[in-house]
């Protein structure tokens, strides 16, 4: 297994505000989803847009927690940085998972636009892209929107914690026969000796659960 990529996640950070309670301007915000290569954003049709309505009155606070709220699969936080309040939008791993961020502002209530951003543009800074995990098993090359891969082999389940180009690591397979084997021949063990204290204690001459209908009733099930 060589890997050469993780997946990432699309991160954007808003333009500062001077503080978590600055009013953000009302209106709707719409994310919309595809893929971003070379400084252009692609849409995907299929992915349906989410557009969140964001109300008079509204703090960088109330607008993450609007988009939190949408269930769109981008979260979002507000971060008290240096420059001051930024709202932090974090996306789906995987490259068809990249967003961009568009406004409409209400009338007489502007600054929503500040939010706003795409490729190029001046509003917003984006500290990471969004991508697919490469990787190759048995020098055959893969790719994965996740870190998790169910799928490259069958019946195992690879979780890609790091990239390690040009030194591939062997993955082993262990046989769990004997380990099965000798499972199964305990319990039948165990099952024989639970048989042969019933057969004991339910006795209709010695034993002491003779008359215990419940303990004749499991001896009969075993």
């Amino acid at each position: 297994l060589e890997v050469t990529t993780l997946a990432r996640q699309q991160t954007l950070a808003s333009q500062p505000l001077a503080s978590v309670t600055t009013l953000t301007g009302s209106g709707t915000l719409t994310l919309r989803f595809g893929t971003i290569a070379a400084g252009t954003f692609t849409e995907d049709t299929a992915h349906a847009a989410a557009v969140i309505d964001i109300a008079a009155g509204a703090t960088l606070t109330d607008v993450a927690a609007a988009i939190n709220g949408a269930g769109a699969g981008v979260s979002a936080y507000v971060a008290n940085t240096v420059n001051g309040a930024q709202l932090v939008l974090k996306g789906a791993e995987g490259a068809q998972n990249a967003f961009i961020l568009e406004a409409s502002e209400a009338v007489g209530d502007p600054g929503l636009a500040n939010l706003a951003w795409t490729p190029g543009s001046a509003t917003g800074e984006l500290l990471g892209s969004a991508q697919d995990a490469m990787f190759k098993v048995d020098g055959l090359d893969m790719t994965s929107p996740r870190n998790t891969v169910a799928d490259a082999i069958p019946g195992v389940t690879l979780t890609l914690t790091g990239t390690n180009t040009g030194a591939p690591t062997s993955i082993t397979f262990s046989n769990p026969v004997s380990a099965i084997s000798t499972a199964m021949s305990d319990l039948t063990d165990a099952l024989n000796e639970v048989a042969r204290e019933l057969a004991s204690d339910t006795n209709a001459q010695s034993g002491e659960l003779a008359r215990d209908s419940g303990a004749r009733a499991l001896r009969r099930l075993l």
